[in-house]
C-alpha cells in the first residue's frame, strides 16, 4: 500500500460540512485505509477579490488504487 496526502479546501456555502463530507467519502474509498486528517484552518483566499477565507485540512490514507484510478475516484 502507498501512503497518499490530500489536501482538502472549501470556501464556498458550508465549508466544514464539505470538508467533513469530503473526510467521509475518503474513509470509503475501495482497497484504502483511512489514517488521519489533520486539523482544519483557515487561510486566505488568493485571486479574484471579494471571496471568504478558505477552511483547509490534508488527509493521510494509505491506498492500493492506481494513480489514475484514485484520482478518477477524488
Amino acid at each position: 500500500m502507498e501512503s497518499v496526502y490530500i489536501a482538502l479546501g472549501s470556501n464556498l456555502q458550508q465549508p466544514k460540512s464539505q470538508l467533513n463530507r469530503a473526510v467521509g467519502f475518503l474513509k470509503r474509498l475501495p482497497r484504502s485505509n483511512f489514517l488521519k486528517v489533520s486539523p482544519y484552518y483557515r487561510t486566505a483566499p488568493v485571486g479574484p477579490a471579494g471571496q471568504q477565507s478558505y477552511l483547509n485540512a490534508v488527509a493521510k490514507i494509505k491506498t492500493r488504487l492506481a494513480p489514475l484510478e484514485l484520482l478518477y475516484r477524488l
